[in-house]
């Protein structure tokens, strides 16, 4: 099964082919999910994404404070320009131990 990438746009594409692994573009075609991530279905497809995937790696590069792009995530949800932070909350406060997070 195939490694999941995460972060900030403008980094994660470069990041995830530096890696080998997916972004979100990618979940349904390396089969991580059967939902279309670039959809309503995004929150499932991610859920299904993170679950499925062999390791979870998060570039940290644009996100100037952690503690609080966690907190942001954790309020305001996977909405418009919080993503990222939603994200960064699902898997920090997950039970995943092959979660990665890294900065260039």
């Amino acid at each position: 099964m195939a490694d999941v990438a995460l972060g900030v746009c403008e980094y994660v594409f470069s990041f995830a082919k530096e890696i080998g692994a997916a972004t979100y573009r990618e979940w349904k075609s390396v089969g991580l999910t059967k939902r279309d991530p670039i959809s309503s279905e995004f929150e499932l497809a991610f859920e299904d994404a993170i679950r499925t995937s062999e390791n979870v790696h998060f570039c940290l590069d644009g996100i100037v404070d952690i503690r609080t792009a966690v907190k942001l995530g954790e309020e305001l949800g996977p909405q418009r320009h919080n993503v990222t932070n939603w994200e960064l909350y699902r898997v920090t406060t997950e039970a995943r131990p092959t979660v990665t997070l890294l900065r260039n």
